[in-house]
Order: C-alpha cells, then structure tokens, then sequence
C-alpha cells in the first residue's frame, strides 16, 4: 500500500507520504473523526461530500408514509410522471 502512495504523491512531485509532509488531518464532521490528511487541512472530498447529505437531509425532510404514496399528492411514486 505504501509503494501505491508514493507513486501517486511522487506522480505530483511529492516523494515524502502526507503524513512526513507534514500535511493536517481533515477536520471530518459532526463531530467524526477522519485519518484522511490534506494539503490545505480543509474536509477531505468523502466528508465535504458526506457534510453536503447530512446538510441537504436536515434541510429538506421527506415525510414518509405508511402505504408507499407521495406525501404530497397522496398518488403511487411516478404516478403523475407517465
């Protein structure tokens, strides 16, 4: 595993791994902790990614309901879309 890293990082012009270039650990969030470490120490892609969902499901929540219909129109899903 660590000759795969290295060949990734010396394809950029970095012989050392993250951890000797002395490079931060990703913040991670909600209050998770994450081992990926940047080059900037800002979330790495799975966590902004992750950080993106976790907003996007406290914002916008779906209803769901018992027998399969849409909450909003009281219709079978895709019903209106044929």
């Amino acid at each position: 595993m660590f000759a795969s890293i290295t060949r990734t990082f010396s394809d950029v012009g970095e012989a050392l791994c993250p951890s000797h270039l002395g490079w931060p650990l990703c913040p991670g969030h909600d209050g998770r902790t994450c081992t990926t470490r940047t080059r900037t120490g800002e979330q790495c892609a799975t966590c902004a990614h992750d950080a993106i969902y976790a907003r996007l499901d406290a914002e916008l929540p779906v209803i769901e309901t018992e027998d399969g219909t849409c909450p909003g129109c009281n219709e079978p899903p895709a019903a209106g879309a044929w």
